[in-house]
């Protein structure tokens, strides 16, 4: 594992923090760790030369399951419907 894999596979145990976490002002800190993580992993893998396969793929689905926790809470939690995350 490199260090930018490492800092990929963090935004699982950011998602499981998203779900245990109670307030907006700490879920949206979350929300910005894992979009600073989001960046860091990919600038370190080009910059380090680290760049992998299992990097390639670990990062999307890391990003995607972050996204989707973070979906499913609010829709839990009634804080946003199906109609607000579907309308553009």
């Amino acid at each position: 594992l490199t260090l930018p894999n490492v800092i990929s596979l963090s935004r699982f145990a950011l998602a499981a923090a998203f779900v245990a976490m109670p307030g907006t002002r700490a879920r949206v800190t979350l929300i910005v760790v894992a979009s600073l993580s989001d960046f860091l992993d990919g600038w370190l893998a080009r910059r380090r030369g680290a760049a992998s396969r299992w990097g390639a793929l670990i990062d999307p689905v890391a990003d995607r399951m972050f996204v989707f926790t973070a979906i499913c809470v609010y829709l839990f939690e009634g804080l946003i419907s199906t109609g607000q995350y579907f309308t553009f």
